[in-house]
């Protein structure tokens, strides 16, 4: 999908609310896919909460944002976020990436192009 499209689809923002009580980690949710987006919050004994954003998609089927390590060179971990607000931004992104990923990338008509869906 061009950029020029992107700029005339607009995604819905998720709709964050809370999780079940028994769910320990998990603080809010988010439904999309068939699953949901979770904001995942996990007390290190030696630090302040990590903050982490997940994509579960049924039973033990989930996915977390990556980045590298500082631990342990060459391997990965679940991104680490700042606040609660920088997860939900980064989940509502990862939302719009699949979403868009998932749209033709032939061009349709706009008004941009008189209709014709043409190249410029």
């Amino acid at each position: 999908m061009t950029d020029e499209l992107r700029k005339l689809v607009t995604v819905k923002p998720l709709e964050w609310g809370p999780v079940e009580a028994w769910k320990k980690c998990s603080k809010e949710r988010a439904e999309a896919f068939g699953g949901e987006y979770q904001v995942v919050i996990l007390d290190p004994p030696d630090g302040p909460p990590s903050l982490y954003f997940e994509l579960g998609l049924g039973a033990l089927q989930f996915r977390f944002e990556l980045e590298e390590d500082p631990d342990w060179p060459g391997s990965r971990r679940p991104k680490q976020f700042a606040s609660i607000a920088d997860v939900k931004a980064a989940a509502q992104a990862d939302y719009e990436a699949r979403i868009f990923a998932a749209m033709p990338p032939t061009p349709h008509p706009t008004p941009a192009d008189g209709g014709t869906g043409a190249n410029k």
